[in-house]
């Protein structure tokens, strides 16, 4: 069933990419138009395309697509660059549950963005430099301190901070959370100590 579904999902592709479709691994494909058409425009008719459910045997599916557009020369003048580039506008429509993102200066300057922040977060992590935070929680009713939250703070060398939310979602998303954690938990210990 899962073959004959790729088969249909395919042959659709193929009737805009003709021969310039790729098969990226599992259920991602990569297609390469050479219509000039706008980006929007072209992944609107795509998206139309693989609308209409799918039959598999005596099985119909309707396929989830998520669409990322990417533009030669305006997004990259190299296929690992342009690749690169597709890849993180089809992270950010999974991310965001969105059916089509056109790659532009927005998301570019998110991607430089969070680079520096992994960056900025691998660099403190190994220098020691992260500001960890305590936030006192409160007993109400006594109106005693009976805990602290340790909150992690990543210097954003404006003199401000990132967002703490956003910097945990990129270690969780770099492989950097354990690191994280130990060095924040490390932290707390020596305080409390």
């Amino acid at each position: 069933v899962g073959d004959a579904i790729l088969q249909e999902v395919i042959d659709r592709l193929s009737q805009l990419f003709g021969t310039y479709l790729y098969r990226i691994n599992g259920d991602v494909f990569l297609g390469i138009s050479l219509s000039g058409e706008n980006g929007e425009a072209f992944a609107g008719r795509l998206q139309a395309l693989l609308s209409a459910p799918v039959s598999a045997g005596n099985a119909s599916f309707t396929l989830q697509v998520r669409v990322a557009v990417c533009g030669y020369p305006s997004n990259g003048d190299s296929p690992e660059l342009l690749l690169d580039r597709i890849q993180s506008a089809l992270r950010y429509a999974k991310e965001l549950n969105k059916k089509v993102v056109v790659y532009d200066d927005a998301l570019d300057q998110l991607v430089r963005t969070e680079a520096d922040i992994l960056h900025r977060l691998h660099a403190a992590i190994l220098q020691e430099t992260l500001e960890v935070w305590y936030q006192p929680i409160i007993h109400v009713e006594s109106g005693r301190f009976i805990a602290a939250e340790a909150l992690v703070r990543l210097p954003d060398g404006k003199g401000g901070f990132f967002s703490a939310g956003q910097v945990i979602a990129l270690a969780e998303r770099g492989g950097m959370v354990e690191d994280l954690g130990d060095y924040v938990l490390g932290c707390a210990c020596r305080f409390m100590a």
